[in-house]
């Protein structure tokens, strides 16, 4: 496993009623983290992505309050903003949808419509992912980022309760009476 520091990061917010992109810190200090990557293929298309970046942008002159090397841009090579990737998202989440609708016709079935969802719906996503595969909530809170070890348990507790079932359903079938 490899980790990669989390930094600050460049978001569109209305400061002294004016909007820019502003460089935004986390709210508390266990926000600022090393974040564990967790699969070899993202090391390398994270590789990828700053050769892609390099070869845009050879001079790069995209800095923000000192900060430069931004991996991830919008297709004017500018910030990325989390409104960006919704509507990214968005767009690929109606095509894939109306190409379901015509599939499912086709196939005379039920369409499998993909819900409306965020970015931010993606952190949740991975949360409940680590809160299914590991009973270590400590590391699910520093990865995630919490500051108080209850914020990990009130949001994602409910993740906790059905995990202590099947494992105890599972614990249950290996122990034999005597």
């Amino acid at each position: 496993m490899t980790a990669a520091p989390l930094l600050p990061k460049a978001a569109y917010r209305v400061i002294d009623k004016k909007a820019d992109f502003h460089i935004t810190t986390p709210k508390t200090e266990s926000g600022t983290r090393i974040i564990p990557i967790l699969y070899p293929e993202v090391i390398e298309q994270l590789r990828q992505q700053i050769e892609v970046m390099d070869a845009l942008y050879p001079n790069d002159k995209l800095v923000l309050n000192g900060y430069h090397g931004f991996i991830f841009r919008n297709r004017y090579g500018s910030f990325l903003s989390a409104h960006n990737i919704n509507r990214a998202i968005e767009r690929i989440s109606t095509a894939y949808n109306m190409e379901e609708l015509d599939q499912a016709e086709l196939e005379d079935r039920e369409p499998e419509l993909l819900p409306h969802f965020t970015v931010h719906n993606l952190r949740h996503t991975f949360c409940t992912r680590l809160c299914e595969s590991t009973n270590d909530i400590k590391f699910i809170q520093q990865v995630i980022g919490h500051a108080d070890f209850s914020t990990t348990m009130d949001i994602y507790t409910h993740i906790t309760q059905e995990n202590m079932r099947e494992k105890a359903d599972a614990i249950k079938g290996n122990l034999v009476l005597m």
